[in-house]
């Protein structure tokens, strides 16, 4: 007859309580876990290299003209553009690459503009010409673009930069004041594309804050072939006589690019009044016996009003309210036609 006895279970040793010595290991186990500190997830909260704040402090954004500072309305404005890293650490930065002037990589590189026409002095936003189209193409693979800029270095991006009259109207007489801007908007790519960065990775630059930097304003005047330029010097007074010589300049441009001749016998100028309720007194001053057959060269200009000027009036302001003055010059280099300046406000003192 075989064997009928059957495998024993192991013996469990048994504590007076009832459990046995495995349960209390698990217990000591799960005590001893218990006791472990909980150190949170920092992977995707990595600290700054620098703040904000020391980033755009170490950072300067240098322009300058590359065109005339005197344009004809809507000729090409360009200019260079150099970051400088003017602190004693280095500084990480992202090179412009295509795409950077509409957003669509990082950095973000734009021209804000405010101009004002001749003889005014408040300023106003300049006209924007709607992005153009350049059917999406970018560097979007821009990570490889990131230079760690060494105290004292710079990065120069002016061959990436599209002439500003692309963005901004350029169109109507006045001062400009054009101001570069550099931003990293920690916003990556914006597209999805077959050889591109994940959109929205920041790579080399995901220890860095998102910051913008600012160039100091360029300015750029945009006249006229013949430009009639009008500045306001000194405001009137009721009841006070004043020359018109003491209350604005006026002086005549030549920008044709050739001399421009004057005659005594042609030339006509007109001062042209809307008092906005004053009543005004005039007493005109000829002067054109002062005035000589003359050649005006390509570029320069003579004082129409003012002193030693061509043309002068003595009149007073009888009542209050405010005085626009406008300049009409005819009869220039034998053409038929009149030039006017912009509208000056002279303002009560």
């Amino acid at each position: 007859m075989g064997d009928s006895t059957s495998a024993a279970p192991r013996s469990q040793t048994v504590d007076p309580g009832g459990f046995t010595l495995r349960s209390a290991t698990r217990l000591a186990l799960l005590a001893a876990l218990l006791l472990v500190p909980v150190v949170p997830a920092v992977a995707d909260k990595v600290p700054y290299e620098r703040t904000r704040e020391e980033v755009e402090a170490a950072l300067d954004l240098r322009t300058a003209l590359l065109t005339p500072a005197r344009i004809r309305p809507r000729q090409p404005v360009r200019f260079s553009a150099q970051l400088v890293n003017r602190s004693k650490g280095v500084v990480r930065v992202v090179r412009p690459g295509t795409g950077c002037d509409v957003g669509i990589v990082e950095p973000h590189i734009r021209t804000t503009a405010r101009y004002r026409p001749f003889g005014q002095t408040s300023w106003q936003d300049a006209p924007v010409r709607s992005e153009p189209g350049i059917c999406g193409m970018g560097d979007y693979r821009w990570h490889r673009n990131v230079v760690p800029l060494a105290p004292g270095a710079s990065l120069d991006f002016t061959d990436q930069l599209q002439p500003v009259s692309t963005f901004v109207d350029l169109e109507q007489p006045g001062h400009y004041e054009l101001t570069l801007h550099y931003a990293f908007r920690r916003r990556g790519t914006t597209q999805r594309l077959p050889q591109a960065d994940p959109p929205g990775d920041l790579g080399p630059m995901r220890r860095m804050p998102a910051f913008e930097i600012a160039s100091e304003p360029v300015h750029v005047y945009v006249v006229r072939p013949v430009e009639i330029v009008a500045e306001a010097r000194a405001g009137v007074q009721k009841g006070v006589a004043r020359r018109l010589s003491d209350l604005v300049h006026v002086r005549l441009e030549n920008w044709t690019g050739a001399p421009l001749e004057l005659r005594p016998g042609r030339l006509r100028i007109t001062v042209r009044l809307r008092p906005g309720g004053a009543r005004i007194r005039r007493k005109p001053i000829s002067v054109k016996a002062g005035l000589v057959r003359r050649t005006l060269a390509a570029g320069a200009s003579i004082t129409l009003v003012g002193r030693q000027g061509l043309y002068d009036e003595a009149w007073a302001v009888e009542s209050d309210g405010p005085v626009q003055l406008q300049i009409a010059v005819s009869g220039i280099g034998g053409q038929g036609g009149s030039v006017r300046s912009a509208r000056v406000s002279l303002v009560k003192p």
